[in-house]
């Protein structure tokens, strides 16, 4: 595994590789992140960062983070709009996934680090999980529609690699595990995974009779 030097952006929740999500950029550290990354791209460089979910600490502040999580991906960037107020409204997709191996501090306003890419690995024959993976979401999303939550069917990818990231990105979950589904070793491992917490979370939900106010729906894939 090749390693590389990347900027950081931490977040309260982990992304996906194949998922698109949305970021207003308002922190000026993270403001000159952005711009040093738009300048980079106009010499070639990918415009890409990486995006690490917070273990301890806030977004935003003098403190900020304290502690991050081993795994994050990298968010390549899909669009930018740049506000009058200097703020950023970005797309970014997940791409490779890396391993944090050094934060490094006071370079730069915001935290830059050298990470290890994490190669996909499939772990075995994923067929008849992935077969168990599509029919237990499908009635958790049953059962999230029956208790006040979204209605509509996810439009799941057919690639097994990107539907595990999926699912976990459109369930309801805490950041602590949404955490386990994106650093799990192998394909195979996250979709059992993914069993389990659609397992445990369906019997919360009939327990409670409520969606718990914790996690994120709708995540968005990206299809390239």
């Amino acid at each position: 595994m090749a390693g590389a030097a990347i900027s950081l952006f931490p977040l309260g929740s982990p992304l996906f590789p194949g998922m698109v999500q949305h970021l207003h950029i308002f922190e000026p550290r993270y403001r000159t992140l952005v711009a040093d990354m738009l300048e980079g791209a106009e010499s070639g460089s990918p415009a890409e960062f990486g995006i690490v979910a917070i273990r301890q600490g806030l977004e935003v502040g003098v403190d900020g983070a304290k502690a991050l999580a081993d795994v994050g991906c990298m968010g390549e960037v899909r669009g930018v709009v740049t506000l009058p107020d200097g703020c950023f409204e970005l797309v970014v997709a997940g791409g490779r996934r890396f391993h944090l191996n050094e934060v490094i501090e006071g370079v730069t306003p915001y935290l830059q680090a050298q990470v290890s890419w994490i190669p996909e690995n499939p772990g075995g024959d994923l067929e008849p999980l992935v077969d168990r993976v599509r029919q237990a979401f499908a009635a958790y999303r049953e059962d999230l529609a029956r208790h006040g939550g979204p209605s509509e069917a996810a439009d799941l990818p057919e690639d097994p690699t990107l539907l595990s990231y999926a699912v976990g990105a459109s369930m309801v979950l805490p950041t602590s595990d949404r955490q386990r589904v994106l650093a799990a070793s192998s394909t195979a491992h996250r979709l059992q995974l993914l069993l389990d917490l659609i397992s445990r979370e369906r019997g919360m939900l009939q327990q409670l009779h409520a969606v718990p106010a914790e996690g994120v729906l709708g995540a968005t894939i990206s299809p390239n």
